[in-house]
């Protein structure tokens, strides 16, 4: 059988102190054709582990499956990797790189997760054209070298930065509408998260926050939708603006998301007045702990478990036939303050520990 090759045209020859790579464009269905991967796990039979890139996360490749079918799917960095050099030839006079198709060809460094969730992907994986570094036959050592320099270098952003961007979106997604209620929390003088919340996720000279937007606005937006569904929610948003008609076949569990309904409806108005009168009662309950950063209440431990608590309020109100309203609120903090105790990191620890101990007493209230 006669080998088959593909042919990438207007291929870029970049010289860098590691060594020479090639900068080309490939659609995603030619790329699969000639690339392997090489997840890091233990070989029994060698007794070591072996390979150099993370596990395939399955959900990760789920929630790219769907951001690729959006209307601004984009991934304009590029796929990197290193070519076995018995599988190529490059003619640098006329910019052409020809790679037998074979999936021994390309092992891919960077970027398997972004390739992998165009599998299966017949006709999208046709038309969608991906950017590629091919290293030429970089050996093991080299592989691995190169995979952690770009893991350990290329800092993540700072959520609160990419949560704070979403002010200049077009369509109010659930994250938006959160950040909006993080802004006017943090800027109203006679609120009780006045100047209390980092909205950049950091703070300055000039000011000193104690939670981060990212921790304050993810406990919102989760009541509100499922943030697995984020990029479906946007896509439909883009379509219809209006959000009644928007979501009319999407459900969700209201007793988990109890701020779907108004966020649907679109009376947002409903979700700050509800948040407003709880964040009220606690800070009249908890007058000591409140704003003071000795306490865990206002940083992501006491917060996250108190707007886990805020969902079973509100569904007792609801249950019961209830006004859920800062009395409501109040009557029932009352009851919690003599079971707990001291909302330090002593006995809520920092991370899930806490959380989880925190919740699990408050919800034993009701």
């Amino acid at each position: 059988m006669s080998k088959k090759y593909l042919i990438i045209n207007n291929v870029t020859k970049v010289n860098q102190p590691l060594g020479t790579f090639l900068v080309g464009v490939i659609k995603a269905k030619d790329l699969l054709k000639i690339t392997h991967q090489n997840p890091r796990r233990y070989n029994p039979e060698l007794e070591s582990y072996a390979g150099i890139q993370r596990e395939i996360k399955e959900d990760k490749i789920a929630l790219l499956k769907k951001y690729i079918k959006t209307s601004d799917a984009t991934f304009p960095n590029t796929i990197i990797g290193t070519l076995n050099p018995d599988k190529f030839e490059f003619d640098e006079k006329n910019k052409t790189l020809k790679i037998e198709e074979n999936e021994s060809s390309f092992a891919v460094i960077d970027g398997q997760h972004r390739l992998a969730s165009f599998e299966n992907e017949v006709g999208l994986n046709d038309n969608f054209d991906l950017i590629v570094s091919f290293f030429l036959g970089l050996d093991l050592e080299e592989q691995a070298y190169l995979f952690s320099i770009i893991n350990m270098t290329q800092k993540k952003l700072n959520p609160s930065l990419v949560l704070d961007l979403t002010e200049l979106f077009t369509v109010m997604t659930p994250e938006r509408l959160a950040h909006n209620l993080a802004k006017i929390f943090n800027n109203e003088k006679n609120s009780p998260w006045f100047k209390k919340i980092k909205m950049l996720g950091i703070n300055d000279n000039d000011f000193k926050g104690i939670i981060s937007q990212y921790t304050f606005t993810k406990a919102i937006s989760r009541l509100i939708a499922d943030q697995n569904n984020y990029i479906g929610i946007r896509e439909l948003l883009k379509n219809n603006k209006k959000r009644k008609d928007a979501f009319k076949n999407i459900k969700y569990d209201s007793s988990k998301h109890i701020f779907w309904n108004f966020y649907i409806n679109e009376e947002d108005s409903k979700i700050y007045v509800i948040l407003r009168y709880y964040f009220e009662a606690i800070k009249e309950i908890f007058p000591r702990e409140w704003g003071n950063k000795d306490y865990i209440l206002n940083k992501t431990t006491g917060y996250t478990a108190f707007m886990n608590f805020l969902v079973d309020l509100y569904n007792s109100a609801h249950n019961n036939g209830e006004e859920v309203s800062k009395d409501f609120f109040i009557g029932h903090l009352k009851i919690v303050k003599n079971k707990l105790e001291t909302l330090n990191s002593d006995n809520y620890p920092p991370g899930e520990k806490g959380i989880t101990k925190l919740s699990k007493q408050l919800c034993k209230s009701i």
